[in-house]
């Protein structure tokens, strides 16, 4: 049985990244990372900002396996927002409109 292009390819990329991380193909990143600020912005939690860039958080790497150019998330989910963000992605959710000390104030109630 054939699991189609798109499997075969995200089981070949993954082989090129290490346990918990994200990596996906550039025609993925274009049409799901870009634009989400939940994946190309640093945490927003206070305390915990992380990179700060789009390319602090993500990097290119060659999947020879495919023969295309895949994008790493280099830093790790935050521990503090990280099932948030994870929440709000599977949501379809791809803007934090509400500042983060709206956010904070609200989880520490």
């Amino acid at each position: 049985m054939w699991a189609g292009k798109p499997v075969n390819w995200a089981f070949k990329c993954s082989a090129a990244a290490d346990r918990h991380q994200l990596i996906v193909t550039n025609s993925v990143f274009k049409k799901v990372v870009e634009g989400n600020d939940y994946l190309t912005k640093p945490c927003y939690v206070a305390g915990h900002q992380h990179g700060g860039t789009l390319s602090a958080l993500w990097a290119t790497t060659w999947v020879q396996a495919t023969g295309e150019m895949c994008l790493l998330r280099k830093d790790p989910w935050c521990a503090a927002a990280g099932e948030e963000a994870c929440a709000a992605i599977l949501k379809g959710e791809v803007r934090r409109d509400v500042h983060w000390r709206t956010r904070l104030a609200y989880r520490l109630g």
